[in-house]
């Protein structure tokens, strides 16, 4: 079958203020959605004693971010106390975005995490982030 299907424009001024209205509240949208973009990264993760027996309870952790996988330096931390559950723990890194947010900046290059413990030495190794946490830089570039 061939042949050509139009839709006919509609001269209707009720009908063009509504589609004039809608595409107006439209733009308000999404300019709200691009404002509101979170400044925070989910991070979930398992800790278990010397002998790998599961934690639980409350501990401290520290976050850092270091602009190398050895040695380099840390561009920013973040201290959270965490309640672990049968050795699991869920958090949102950034939390602090007044006193310590996760800006764009800290993603123009590879960054690693690192995890410490109450007093425990810092985990290793560092853990690369992936292009998840990168969507940050990808906002400044838009």
């Amino acid at each position: 079958m061939t042949g050509n299907w139009t839709m006919p424009l509609s001269t209707n001024k009720k009908t063009s203020a509504f589609f004039t209205a809608t595409l107006f509240l439209l733009s308000l949208f999404s300019g709200a959605a691009n404002a509101g973009t979170p400044q925070t990264i989910s991070y979930q993760g398992a800790l278990t004693d010397s002998v790998g027996s599961p934690i639980n309870g409350p501990v401290t952790v520290t976050f850092r971010l270091y602009d190398a996988e050895v040695a380099g330096n840390v561009i920013w931390t973040e201290v959270q106390p965490i309640n672990v559950n049968a050795g699991l723990f869920s958090t949102k890194l950034g939390t602090d975005a007044v006193g310590n947010p996760l800006t764009p900046d800290v993603f123009a290059d590879p960054v690693w995490l690192t995890l410490q413990v109450n007093t425990d030495p810092e985990m290793a190794p560092r853990e690369a982030l992936s292009n998840t946490p990168y969507a940050f830089q990808a906002e400044t570039s838009a």
